[in-house]
């Protein structure tokens, strides 16, 4: 038995959901009522009201808009699968999973169909004992290393845990069979566990070498200079609500937009400025400021970080930190890197999603440690 956990990939359009009333982007309540009924575990075929979604071309690095595949990721929960996955796993799925329809209202694709997945098989697949876990009192908040109990997940092809990330979904060698063999694209499988000791091994080492990193990019931080945090003046809190402010609006963006939706504007922009044709039309030093304090401010919302003056080595930069000062991002010189850079791996949206799926290793309060992604690894 092989467990996976399933992911969707960035190389298709992707979903966002909708005001009803207004057809403008979703408030967070909304969005939270639907992240809350589909991870329930009691069916809901007979009370759901199909949430509008609009579908998000998410321009590549050429400027061409992605192509439409089968899965998309959805609030953070759930996939969004087409019609077309939707009847290729049907008969596999059901009754651990139902697919429940999204009404599409993005202009020249009213008859496209999406339905959203909703896994209500919810078992203690995790041997706790085994496994390599984070526990608050008795309740699992973060696992490391899997180890699961086969005999509790059966014949069942897809399921959840009672555990955080409660969103994961996770699925068995059925699964992945038929979907790489029904052509189904956007789909990824994330190797967490296999009772084959070959497959195990290989997927020791593979984590061995990934911790080897982990541990050596932490020497590295550790190495760096001392930082001492200065507050922020009023001149200076409204000097970053002013570029955030101006930045929305260069971007047209609302104040109460989502942050991922936000980033996704921000990531497009950085990938126009960078394009080596218009290089020379781009204020590099303005647009760092803007787009630096709105990627900021969205890390802030989206995961509780705060702004500050950080002082390294006499000079002083504003800076994001979290609660404890274990991190800490200059998100102005990480901009501004990166669209002078452009050789570089652009990794504006891939920071910010690593940081508010809480992948960021745990750090000592108070050590102000340097933090951004520098690279995209590709899957293996």
């Amino acid at each position: 038995m092989n467990v996976y956990q399933l992911w969707t990939t960035s190389d298709y359009q992707s979903l966002t959901m909708l005001d009803k009333r207004s057809n403008e982007l979703a408030g967070k309540g909304a969005k939270d009522e639907i992240r809350r009924q589909l991870v329930s575990i009691a069916t809901l075929k007979d009370t759901w009201t199909p949430p509008h979604v609009m579908l998000q071309p998410y321009w590549d690095e050429r400027r061409i808009a992605r192509p439409m595949g089968d899965c998309s990721d959805f609030l953070d929960v759930s996939d969004a699968l087409s019609g077309t996955a939707c009847e290729t796993l049907r008969d596999l799925v059901e009754p651990h999973a139902e697919f429940l329809p999204l009404q599409i209202v993005s202009p020249h694709h009213d008859d496209l169909e999406f339905y959203a997945l909703h896994v209500m098989n919810e078992i203690e697949a995790l041997d706790i004992g085994r496994s390599k876990v984070s526990l608050y009192g008795e309740r699992v908040i973060g696992i490391d290393d899997f180890v699961f109990r086969p005999e509790v997940i059966g014949k069942a092809p897809i399921f959840r845990m009672p555990h955080n990330p409660q969103r994961a979904i996770y699925v068995t060698e059925s699964f992945r069979q038929r979907v790489n063999e029904s052509g189904l694209k956007g789909f990824t499988f994330l190797l967490h566990w296999s009772d084959d000791q070959n497959v195990m091994a290989k997927l020791e080492q593979r984590h061995a070498k990934v911790v080897e990193k982990q541990q050596a990019a932490r020497a590295r931080r550790l190495a760096q200079p001392s930082v001492k945090e200065q507050s922020l003046s009023q001149t200076d809190r409204q000097a970053i609500a002013a570029a955030d402010s101006e930045a929305r609006y260069y971007l047209r963006c609302g104040k109460n937009d989502a942050p991922e939706f936000v980033q996704d504007r921000i990531h497009n922009k950085i990938n126009e400025a960078r394009d080596s044709s218009k290089t020379l039309e781009v204020d590099i030093e303005r647009l760092s400021m803007l787009l630096g304090c709105l990627w900021g401010q969205t890390i802030c919302d989206a995961i509780h970080w705060e702004w500050i003056k950080a002082v390294i080595e006499n000079e002083t930069h504003l800076a994001i930190v979290a609660c404890d000062r274990s991190h800490m991002i200059l998100p102005l010189q990480f901009i501004g890197g990166l669209l002078e850079h452009p050789e570089r791996d652009q990794t504006s949206r891939i920071t910010f999603k690593y940081l508010k799926e809480g992948q960021l290793e745990p750090g000592d309060p108070g050590k102000y440690l340097r933090f951004q992604v520098k690279y995209i690894v590709p899957p293996q």
